[in-house]
């Protein structure tokens, strides 16, 4: 059984076909792009978190190197002051003990802290009293024994004599 159509309907039933096959040809298409275009945003973020992550990665490395570069500096020059320190306070005691110490040992007094020592030259026409603070290195006077300089210096030193009952 056969269906006679004319060259017009067949135009039609052709046209119609091609719409539909068109419609969806770019309905796949439209799909696939979108598809293609999660994939590509997915795939963007995923290599820009690696990157991230490699990089940071990266920095934290070089930090952690510099901390220890730094830190080991740290310990080296706190050692370094600690072994000034404590030469520091050898050659205070032992100061006294040399030639070039030009006063007499039994009349010298160590009081460490804020001058070394307080020498007596007593003599009963030119008594006198010096003040000494021994530094070693590069070291120069702290404030409080600038300003005990200062008053010596100007004169400002005075007796006192307290009597307790």
């Amino acid at each position: 059984m056969y269906i006679q159509i004319t060259l017009k309907q067949f135009l039609v039933i052709l046209l119609i076909n091609l719409g539909l096959i068109t419609a969806i040809t770019i309905y796949y298409s439209y799909k696939t792009q979108k598809n293609i275009e999660k994939k590509y945003e997915k795939r963007k973020e995923d290599l820009k978190n690696e990157l991230e992550q490699s990089i940071k990665k990266e920095y934290q490395a070089k930090l952690q190197k510099w901390k220890n570069k730094e830190e080991k500096k740290i310990r080296n020059d706190a050692v370094n002051r600690s072994n000034f320190v404590l030469k520091g306070k050898v050659a205070e005691k032992f100061t006294p003990l040399l030639k070039e110490f030009n006063h007499d040992v039994k009349n010298t007094k160590f009081l460490g802290d804020p001058i070394d020592y307080i020498a007596f030259d007593i003599t009963e026409t030119n008594p006198k009293i010096y003040f000494i603070e021994i530094k070693t290195g590069k070291s120069s006077l702290n404030k409080t024994q600038k300003t005990i300089k200062k008053a010596i210096k100007k004169n400002n030193v005075y007796w006192e004599t307290h009597r307790i009952q």
